[in-house]
């Protein structure tokens, strides 16, 4: 019974890190941090502040909008997601 509950273990860990690693290596998102972010500063767009775009809102960049998103001011050096496109 325990070598069956450590190896469900072992796959859910593994799947959470290919989840999480493909994030910060794929060439479609970028990794930005509140309030400094160079990318929200530049390009028309929306960012996450989790790695769900389902479950957490969006909010656009400061290129589009001027302002910087309520979540980066409350949290100025947390980091937030681009996904491109």
């Amino acid at each position: 019974m325990n070598k069956v509950i450590i190896f469900i273990f072992c796959v859910l860990i593994l799947i959470l890190f290919f989840k999480f690693k493909n994030i910060f290596t794929d060439k479609n998102a970028y990794l930005g941090v509140n309030t400094k972010c160079k990318y929200c500063m530049t390009y028309k767009g929306n960012h996450y502040h989790n790695f769900s775009t389902n479950l957490y809102p969006q909010y656009e960049n400061m290129a589009s909008s001027g302002i910087h998103c309520p979540y980066c001011i409350k949290h100025p050096n947390e980091f937030h997601f681009h996904y491109l496109n």
